[in-house]
């Protein structure tokens, strides 16, 4: 009885251990998509002023090419 439980304690902790590792494996990829949507965050803001600086231009050059 004691070599069962002794081996199931084996088993439980050989699966702590591979569940412990899919959890940093999930952290970590969690934290690259994070990372990813900053930096597609800063690209949309850095587009969007690009934007409004064509805007603000374009009417401006159309009246001085007139």
């Amino acid at each position: 009885k004691i070599k069962s439980l002794e081996s199931m304690i084996k088993i439980l902790e050989s699966k702590l251990s591979l569940a412990q590792k899919d959890v940093i494996s999930i952290q970590n990829d969690s934290s690259k998509k994070e990372s990813n949507i900053a930096s597609l965050k800063s690209k949309i803001a850095e587009l969007e002023n690009i934007k409004s600086e064509l805007e603000e231009a374009k009417p401006r050059d159309y009246v001085s090419s007139k």
